[in-house]
């Protein structure tokens, strides 16, 4: 009980308005939801965003984001279980690159490649710093090898040296001692500089015959072999730790990348580009971008509300907050003055005589 009339009074009319707006809001429609958040929304689309978010904290968030924040280990495990994801489908689907990809997107690779020297020359280093390319090269040499020596009879002159023939570069250093001292170090040698001539050889003569045409000419020439080729084939060769480990060295480069002071004077030069253009478009141009337009955002935002209204009620949390948001109200001292003066007339159960 509580101590006033007036405050037992308060609490029954809470209750009865919380218990209103209660089945107000449940009941609702989502279409009759639609049409208050279209007319909440006329007019405000068209105005800039500048209009609706602070400048300044639109700038700091986004310099945090490149300056500060990584990817998150949460987003980081999402972005795993995608790739993952992905890797499977694709390496089981039955698509074709030319249903990937586009001849036009080749093209423009190809383009911004043959038009970027600099870009041509951290590609074919990338290629030549490969242990495939140099294990290739090695085992040509070896071969090369193999096959003077079968015509001049030398293999069985020498019997350890067939043995030897069956390794590769990589394999010379798990050779037999007594097999090393008899032949390896002048074959090693020999190997080991023809290997790093023929790399020297190969990058002076992929930059100086990799000019613009050539390069869209050897473009078009894979994209005609490969866009028939399975997409599947091509994911065979990639292993899922592979894109792991590329997708952490990436992240670890560009934490060391941003801490280079020009690095942050050009993110910061971007953002605040970014931003001023950003602010003076309006909030429909935005929408576009992710296929929206009014009516769709309305949609989008009465489902939205009607799913939150319910999860909710099933958590036993919407009454709790309707009484919490109207509570100050029903214990307003104004409130309990002027439920008293209305009610003073009426003690004793009929009309005070005036």
């Amino acid at each position: 009980m509580s101590e006033t009339p007036s405050a037992d009074l308060a609490e029954a009319l809470l209750s009865a308005q919380v218990h209103y707006f209660k089945s107000l809001c449940l009941n609702v429609k989502e279409a009759e939801l639609r049409l208050v958040c279209a007319e909440l929304l006329a007019g405000f689309l068209d105005r800039p965003v500048r209009d609706i978010l602070d400048e300044s904290v639109v700038s700091a968030q986004y310099l945090s984001l490149w300056l500060e924040s990584g990817l998150g280990d949460d987003f980081r495990v999402l972005l795993t279980e995608w790739l993952t994801e992905q890797h499977a489908e694709l390496g089981q689907s039955a698509w074709q690159w030319q249903e990937v990809l586009t001849e036009g997107w080749v093209k423009m690779v190809a383009a911004r490649l043959a038009d970027q020297q600099a870009l041509r020359e951290e590609l074919v280093a990338a290629v030549l710093g490969s242990a495939v390319y140099r294990k290739l090269i090695s085992d040509v040499l070896y071969a090369g090898i193999r096959s003077f020596f079968q015509q001049d009879s030398l293999l069985s002159k020498v019997p350890a040296l067939g043995s030897l023939m069956k390794l590769s570069r990589f394999g010379l250093g798990k050779v037999a001692p007594g097999l090393e001292e008899l032949v390896e170090p002048l074959l090693k040698s020999f190997i080991e500089y023809y290997v790093e001539t023929a790399l020297k050889v190969s990058k002076d003569s992929l930059l100086s015959s990799l000019d613009g045409q050539k390069i869209r000419e050897l473009a078009d020439q894979i994209w005609q072999h490969v866009q028939v080729e399975p997409v599947a084939k091509t994911v065979a060769l990639l292993e899922m730790a592979d894109l792991e480990s590329k997708l952490n060295e990436g992240e670890q480069h560009w934490v060391s990348v941003r801490s280079n002071e020009g690095t942050q004077a050009i993110v910061n030069r971007g953002v605040a580009l970014w931003v001023e253009k950003m602010m003076g478009l309006p909030g429909r141009f935005w929408l576009s971008l992710f296929g929206l337009d009014e009516e769709g955002l309305s949609r989008l935002v009465a489902q939205m509300l009607k799913s939150l209204l319910l999860y909710w009620e099933q958590e036993g949390a919407f009454e709790a907050f309707l009484r919490q948001l109207l509570r100050p109200f029903y214990d307003a001292p104004e409130f309990h003055q002027a439920l008293e003066a209305y009610a003073k007339p009426f003690e004793g159960g009929k009309p005070s005589e005036c």
